[in-house]
């Protein structure tokens, strides 16, 4: 069986695909950090079990109505690409108000740290978690910058959903790396990097935004227009 033809092949519906995958890793890490929230009375297990909730509700909206606009759309392409764009904004609304989340697990972070195994496990534990987040950031930069040449806007919300995902993690690797190798009282490197997350996240936002709001303004004027505009129109 060719693993290539599990996947879908559409670059929009792919991203969606993923995306539910994610999904399930968030759910997955909403649990284990509320279970050890629970039976180490820790904040620090609680502020990441709050913001994966919020990433949950975030991640799980967007992908929710990317589902229902074809049915509210009515076959109408013009107002189905405008749906699309106040899905684009809303996201970026909301990726405002989860940088409260977002702030609190950073917060937890440099101020509480977190605990590594010591010894060659503990190095080869933080090497092998370093490169799989840079992996993953990487990937979400890449596939965000994709996403605007190929992507609808709901795709490209999702796409940046994921970057602001990266960008915690990111957070966490350096708390990690910072407590396996030495370290560990560097709080002002803590703090930048923490602290450089949740601007670019909101950065982010109010780009989103802005660039839907002035994509909206574009399309409602060519409402009057004998044919519906594309992604590509507007680039």
């Amino acid at each position: 069986m060719d693993l290539h033809s599990l996947f879908p092949q559409d670059y929009d519906k792919k991203t969606a695909f993923f995306a539910l995958l994610a999904l399930l890793v968030n759910v997955a890490f909403a649990l284990f950090n509320a279970v050890m929230a629970a039976l180490w009375r820790s904040a620090w297990y609680a502020s990441l079990a709050g913001y994966y909730t919020a990433l949950i509700l975030l991640r799980g909206g967007v992908v929710l109505t990317q589902h229902k606009l074809h049915a509210r759309s009515g076959g109408d392409a013009h107002a189905f690409l405008i749906s699309q764009w106040k899905v684009f904004i809303g996201c970026g609304a909301l990726l405002l108000v989860f940088e409260l989340a977002m702030c609190g697990a950073v917060t937890a972070l440099i101020i509480g740290g977190r605990s590594a195994q010591g010894g060659e496990i503990g190095e080869i534990y933080a090497i092998a978690t370093a490169a799989y987040t840079f992996y993953k950031a990487v990937g979400a930069i890449v596939q965000l910058v994709r996403s605007r040449r190929r992507g609808n806007p709901v795709t490209q919300a999702l796409r940046a959903v994921g970057i602001a995902d990266a960008c915690t993690s990111m957070v966490s690797l350096t708390v990690l790396m910072l407590a396996t190798f030495g370290g560990d009282g560097m709080m002002s490197v803590k703090a930048c990097v923490g602290f450089g997350a949740v601007a670019v996240t909101a950065a982010m936002a109010v780009y989103m935004i802005v660039r839907g709001c002035l994509r909206l303004r574009t399309l409602r004027a060519a409402g009057a227009a004998p044919r519906s505009m594309g992604e590509e129109d507007l680039s």
